[in-house]
């Protein structure tokens, strides 16, 4: 299944991958929430968390098995400074994802915006060594080293 990161969130262009596991099955809703998710997305990038945050809250409301909504849900809790229930997001989508390539980097962004370096470089590495191709991964990598080098004061 392909998959592109933007920011934080990863969305899908390609569904049957996930329909086939069970994953992806079509609840009344989800058309309706399809849309919704854009305008909360749109939320996000204008650095409206906390109403981004009460949007994919509701989407995720209606369809529990939403792992987007989980997704955006976490990363929005992550800018409000709201660990805790992002942690609790970021479990809900490991649940229904999986331990994904997407979702390892977003629980490493997670922990890196907490300051715990060594537990986000090992969540970085764990994603990157299941898609070493992606670029957002070995970026995040790259800025987890510059923090560590600064830290230790090697410039």
């Amino acid at each position: 299944m392909s998959c592109r990161p933007r920011g934080l969130f990863v969305f899908r262009e390609n569904d049957r991958a996930e329909r086939r596991l069970g994953l992806g099955r079509r609840h009344p809703a989800a058309r309706q929430s399809r849309s919704h998710r854009q305008h909360h997305q749109d939320r996000s990038r204008e650095r409206n968390y906390g109403l981004a945050e009460k949007h994919f809250r509701k989407s995720v409301e209606k369809l529990p098995r939403d792992g987007e909504g989980w997704l955006g849900l976490a990363a929005s809790y992550d800018r409000l400074k709201r660990y805790d229930l992002a942690d609790r997001a970021y479990k809900e989508a490991v649940d229904i994802y999986g331990p994904r390539p997407e979702v390892l980097n977003n629980i490493g962004y997670s922990l890196m915006l907490r300051g715990d370096l060594r537990k986000a470089r090992a969540k970085f590495t764990e994603a990157q060594a299941k898609d070493p191709d992606n670029p957002t991964i070995a970026n995040n990598i790259a800025l987890i080293d510059e923090a560590a080098r600064r830290k230790k004061g090697v410039n």
